[in-house]
């Protein structure tokens, strides 16, 4: 069936189930998103970079869109490549098919810093340079290097990336070595006797024993939470091929900063007593009212819900999954919980893989500071529990169903996020979600989440449930939780686990249900000590997200 490729502008629908949101032209079978970073934070109303590449089997009526051409390979008219450089304000193109143009556009001719139309596609894990389009490979490459053309503009985007992550890291150790205890010289009065003064002389030294545990393992906190761009160095250095890591770097940063190992992987079965999700240190209610109710991820009221997993994982390139288990409302309304990847950690940004029940369809939606932007949908059929799955890989975002590849989009709009979450549609009764899970995609350390525990410990500086975890867990930007714990008198009301992140193989055919995979990359060896891994006496958890700290020793 022949095709149309267009150049127009994206349109600002409402929906009843997702409210209001930039969607394609109707007719729309495939999309590139070709607008910057504003444009697609935008709700509503007109921007004058609001543009896509939109697919049809139907031609489009509407003046707006620019018809390119009927083919992939066909040949691009001289009068049609001059209408494309004005609209997208681009230098002189050189493309002669629809698929050359959409090489030049996403690699040589992007812009890095998304001020005219969007930035370049990054490689993925495996080092492979992609672009999708109909849920079909039309373009692939291995990316090489420092030689590559696309280098300079992944050069730009890769350096923004980490001169934000380095702030936002700094930052967050400075915030947790704020809270190293300083014990007072004279904590006790003198009493009178000699016997009354050794004692008194023991207890200041148990004091000061006790700040010196408690210190050190700030400080461990803190040296995890700056590590968080140094572990991007080594991400780097293994997908783009490049061991030279100061190349990543910013010139006016220090050069020195070594690469750090990476991690990590995420679970969460929310195995403990019905709470409130974000009395867990691991979890921020973004918006609406989240339940542990029966051991089990709940929402309930009319609306859209949003929580953020505050731990970071290491790289942009990961995945977030949660099980399906309970429908809220009538199959018409499609109350759901589902997972997101590459959530910012101060904004309502990233991609989620979004079930829509009242049409059996799994979507796509890219969201950048609250707008919602439709990336694709495919026809699934539910049969709960099912497992839903979103996939970040360079830019290549793809969502599973059950295990099974469903769909893969290119989109090159939000890179450098580490965290994860999770999405809510309420409809008034309770949707139930399990068994989240989140890791890096190519490989890395396996750490433990720290969902809600008890522990038997010595004092308390916060009010909020005390968190831990069954091995040393860390994070940075912002919310950094460090949790050692080895004490025979704590115990874990939570069957949080940790697993090795696993990986799908990676795709050699187009189809939308083979599955694909990454590549491990390979990272330098640092020269920087791991934290303490144990402490044999006290547990002490340091937790920081948002404008909200706990420390509990």
């Amino acid at each position: 069936m022949a095709r149309n490729y267009y150049i127009g502008p994206w349109r600002w629908v409402d929906d009843p189930e997702m409210g209001e949101y930039w969607d394609a032209p109707p007719g729309t079978v495939g999309r590139i998103d070709l607008r910057p970073f504003a444009a697609c934070a935008q709700a509503g109303g007109t921007h004058p970079q609001n543009y896509g590449l939109f697919v049809t089997e139907k031609p489009l009526l509407d003046a707006k869109y620019t018809l390119l051409a009927t083919d992939l390979d066909a040949a691009l008219k001289p009068d049609i490549l001059t209408a494309v450089q004005a609209k997208l304000k681009t230098a002189a193109l050189k493309a002669k098919t629809v698929r050359e143009l959409l090489v030049e556009l996403l690699t040589t001719h992007a812009d890095p810093d998304q001020i005219d139309r969007v930035a370049c596609v990054v490689p993925k894990q495996n080092g492979m340079m992609e672009i999708w389009l109909c849920n079909e490979r039309i373009w692939q490459r291995p990316f090489s290097g420092e030689t590559d053309s696309a280098w300079p503009n992944i050069q730009k985007v890769v350096q923004k990336v980490y001169r934000e992550t380095r702030a936002w890291a700094l930052a967050e150790a400075a915030i947790i070595r704020s809270f190293t205890m300083e014990p007072p010289e004279e904590p006790y009065p003198a009493p009178p006797g000699a016997m009354y003064e050794a004692l008194r002389q023991r207890m200041i030294a148990d004091a000061k024993g006790e700040a010196e545990a408690f210190n050190a393992l700030v400080e461990a906190a803190a040296q995890q939470a700056e590590s968080l761009h140094r572990k991007r160095l080594t991400d780097w250095q293994g997908k783009l091929g490049i061991r030279d890591s100061t190349k990543f770097i910013p010139d006016d940063l220090p050069q020195d900063e070594l690469p750090a190992p990476k991690e990590t992987s995420y679970t969460d079965d929310f195995n403990r007593s019905n709470e409130e999700l974000g009395d867990s240190a691991n979890w921020t209610e973004v918006a609406g009212d989240w339940e542990v109710i029966s051991n089990e991820v709940g929402i309930g009221a009319s609306g859209h819900y949003q929580a953020r997993f505050e731990q970071d994982l290491s790289s942009d390139d990961h995945y977030a999954q949660i099980d399906i288990t309970t429908w809220g409302g009538s199959s018409g309304t499609g109350a759901h919980i589902d997972p997101v990847a590459r959530f910012a950690a101060a904004l309502w940004t990233g991609y989620s893989a979004i079930t829509r029940r009242s049409d059996n369809e799994i979507n796509v939606y890219k969201i950048v500071s609250g707008s919602y932007t439709t990336l694709t949908a495919t026809g699934i059929t539910f049969s709960l529990p099912d497992t839903i799955k979103i996939e970040a890989d360079g830019s290549s975002i793809k969502s599973y169903f059950n295990g099974v590849e469903k769909s893969d989009d290119t989109d090159a709009t939000i890179t450098g996020n580490t965290r994860t979450g999770l999405w809510g549609n309420g409809h008034g009764d309770v949707s139930l979600g399990d068994n989240f899970e989140a890791a890096d995609l190519g490989g890395g350390t396996t750490t433990t989440a720290a969902p809600t525990t008890t522990s038997s410990s010595s004092s308390s500086t916060s009010s909020s449930p005390t968190t831990s975890s069954t091995s040393s867990s860390t994070s940075s930007t912002p919310s950094t939780s460090s949790s050692t714990s080895s004490s025979p008198s704590t115990s874990s009301t939570s069957s949080s686990t940790s697993s090795t992140p696993t990986t799908p193989e990676c795709s050699t055919s187009s189809s939308s249900t083979s599955t694909s995979s990454s590549s491990s990359s390979t990272s330098s060896t640092p020269t920087t000590e791991p934290p303490p891994s144990s402490c044999e006496i006290f547990v002490t958890t340091v937790i920081v997200y948002g404008p909200k700290v706990e420390v509990t020793i």
